[in-house]
């Protein structure tokens, strides 16, 4: 199956600290991609060539009809995003301008909601490298090569779940499994975003920024504003906000860039940490 993505890159998107960053097995030479993610049976291969700012894909799969493959990396990827149209709503000042033209093409990821879930607990005070050491440890261990479900983790023990390196985040991640419905967590998308971060905080371990990434890249809901430190200090140093808590930080964002805040989210992080302005 053959998709010609336009204004997509994928090296931007695959590498941007979405799911897909912390368990799929990828490699980039060139403007040629491999990439390899499991689902909870069996896998998804994807051979890729940037060509310019579009991308010619290739993906195959023994558990997909075309047609569901088709539907599946396209919503994957945020191939379906109207991204000329959210450049145009969000490129709203110089530096976000500039972090759109250094990151041109990079998408907001859809994916499973359990597969979100669990990519950013394990996320918590914790770098690119360690996430995915520990992700790739759980589809190992409990997925036996494939993704693991939330039936595996809820069934196994704190200590063997610890034994992956996830040090605190092991008891949220035990109490998280034992308590997901996939009906109930698939609920949440009929809720606005307000609703649905309220629901996803009364678990022990979700807290905002975690709630907030999970809500913009397991639910796609575009509103969601992670916020964490360097986030903080994009916003602090260079939109320069009368008040700093989370709290008025959020509102600064959704005033800012309204009900695509999330996808601002991705350009201001990625540019952010690149930028001179904040080293």
């Amino acid at each position: 199956m053959q998709i010609i993505a336009k204004d997509f890159n994928i090296k931007y998107t695959i590498e941007s600290g979405q799911p897909l960053t912390f368990f799929a097995n990828y490699s980039f030479s060139g403007s040629k991609a491999l990439i390899k993610y499991p689902l909870y049976e069996g896998f998804i291969s994807i051979e890729a060539e940037q060509i310019g700012k579009d991308c010619k894909i290739n993906a195959y799969s023994e558990n997909y009809s075309n047609l569901e493959l088709e539907l599946e990396i396209k919503e994957r990827l945020g191939l379906n995003d109207d991204i000329k149209n959210i450049y145009k709503s969000i490129s709203t000042d110089p530096f976000m301008y500039s972090a759109i033209e250094s990151f041109y093409g990079m998408r907001v990821t859809k994916n499973d909601i359990w597969q979100t879930t669990l990519s950013f607990l394990v996320s918590q005070f914790n770098n690119i490298k360690r996430i995915r050491r520990i992700m790739l440890c759980f589809v190992d261990k409990f997925g036996k090569g494939y993704f693991p479900s939330w039936d595996s983790l809820a069934k196994a023990s704190t200590k063997e779940i610890f034994a992956c390196g996830t040090g605190f985040r092991a008891k949220y991640i035990k109490e998280v499994a034992e308590k997901y419905d996939q009906e109930l967590f698939s609920s949440y998308s009929r809720l606005s975003y307000e609703e649905a971060k309220k629901e996803l905080m009364k678990y022990k371990g979700i807290g905002d920024k975690v709630a907030d990434c999970i809500l913009l890249m397991g639910y796609k809901k575009l509103e969601a504003f992670p916020i964490d430190t360097w986030i903080k200090r994009v916003l602090i140093n260079v939109y320069k906000p009368e008040k700093t808590s989370i709290k008025e930080l959020h509102k600064f964002a959704r005033k800012q860039w309204g009900t695509l805040a999330g996808y601002a989210q991705q350009y201001l992080y990625w540019y952010g940490r690149e930028s001179k302005l904040l080293k």
